[in-house]
């Protein structure tokens, strides 16, 4: 696993510093990719930055969640879409706020 540092990523994608630090912002792998796709990166070497050698999106994902809402308890129905949507607006997928949704409800317990 590369330890995710705008150097890092400057040095695989030649992208330049403000593009790299979206990563450690909180956006997710979607909007990242979306936000490179002007660029011209190759698609392997993309999909392995983000995924295969990149950090834990979960927990990214989960970061971002505690950061943005203060959850106690089990959300209502509208609170917990108005956390999807924040999430997919992040640019997360919906495997990974799911798994995000169920480790918070789990830590809670």
């Amino acid at each position: 696993m590369i330890n995710w540092s705008p150097t890092t990523c400057s040095q695989m994608c030649g992208l330049s510093m403000p593009m790299c630090v979206t990563a450690v912002v909180g956006d997710g792998p979607l909007k990242i990719s979306a936000g490179l796709q002007p660029r011209k990166i190759a698609a392997a070497l993309l999909k392995q930055a983000l995924y295969a050698d990149g950090p834990d999106w979960v927990e990214l994902c989960r970061q971002a969640l505690q950061k943005k809402f203060r959850l106690h308890g089990k959300p209502a129905a509208a609170e917990l879409q108005r956390i999807q949507r924040f999430l997919l607006q992040r640019g997360y997928t919906g495997e990974q706020i799911r798994q995000c949704l169920k480790i918070n409800r789990d830590s809670e317990q």
